[in-house]
């Protein structure tokens, strides 16, 4: 039998401790893949760099100090090679 459930860290109680889980830098991740994704296709440079900041700006008050390193891989990731 294939195992398809993993196992989850339980959901806090707080809701104002849910924005301080790993979770919020892949959720910026994707939400900047699709971005760049929409600037390639039809979105302007302009706008692309207001999205982006749009993105960073709802991440940065839910960030801790261990999930830096984290955002600026992605932030390099998103600047294309280097």
């Amino acid at each position: 039998m294939i195992e398809t459930q993993r196992e989850l860290a339980p959901v806090p109680r707080d809701p104002e401790e849910w924005a301080y889980t790993p979770v919020v830098v892949e959720v910026y991740k994707s939400e900047t893949g699709v971005i760049l994704h929409r600037f390639l296709h039809r979105l302007t440079f302009p706008d692309c760099i207001a999205a982006l900041d749009a993105a960073l700006a709802g991440l940065i008050p839910k960030l801790t100090p261990e999930q830096l390193p984290e955002l600026r891989a992605v932030m390099r990731a998103n600047n294309g090679p280097a």
